[in-house]
């Protein structure tokens, strides 16, 4: 009987192979893909707010009533060309872009955007941008970061029609007579 029971002991070949097989294959499947779903993205981070410039008011009666200083533009108003006779509602906001000089034939200082009217304003404007457009243009390396922005909220600017300058209010000599009048309605 020894034998019997040694043989029913071990399991038979064929089984062995088959549970071997079968070990393998489940080995090479993939798992079932999970239904739960990706977490959502996080939120894109809102984009960075630039603060208004805010006009004050301003003593335009020192500015020539002839500029000479012809080293100035305004190229854009709220993103696009400028044109005559620019309107904006009392109270709201806008963006320029242009570029100074100090009539010189270097980067203006210290200058503001003016708005002169029955009342006038002004607001200090930051040049430094490159532009090596006006530099080139003018045959003046010393204009290549006169380009500005300026994102200004007219809060505190009444209503009426302003002819634009810029210029410096420590020598009202250097203003820059832009061409453009904006009315504030």
């Amino acid at each position: 009987m020894n034998r019997i029971e040694n043989l029913l002991s071990r399991p038979p070949r064929a089984v062995l192979a088959l549970t071997l097989t079968l070990s393998l294959v489940a080995c090479d499947q993939k798992p079932a893909e999970q239904t739960q779903e990706a977490p959502p993205p996080a939120p894109a981070e809102a984009p960075a707010t630039t603060a208004l410039t805010s006009f004050n008011a301003f003593d335009a009666s020192p500015l020539p009533a002839e500029t000479t200083n012809k080293e100035c533009a305004l190229d854009t108003f709220n993103g696009e060309a400028p044109t005559s006779g620019l309107a904006l509602p009392t109270g709201s906001s806008a963006a320029v872009g242009g570029w100074a000089g100090n009539g010189a034939g270097q980067v203006a200082t210290g200058f503001h955007l003016v708005l002169k009217g029955a009342q006038s304003y002004s607001a200090p404007i930051n040049i430094g941008v490159a532009r090596p457009d006006v530099a080139t243009s003018l045959n003046s390396p010393g204009l290549g970061n006169s380009g500005f922005t300026l994102d200004f909220s007219l809060a505190n600017v009444a209503a009426g029609t302003y002819a634009a300058y810029i210029t410096d209010p420590a020598n009202p000599q250097t203003a820059c007579d832009l061409k453009y009048s904006l009315t504030v309605q």
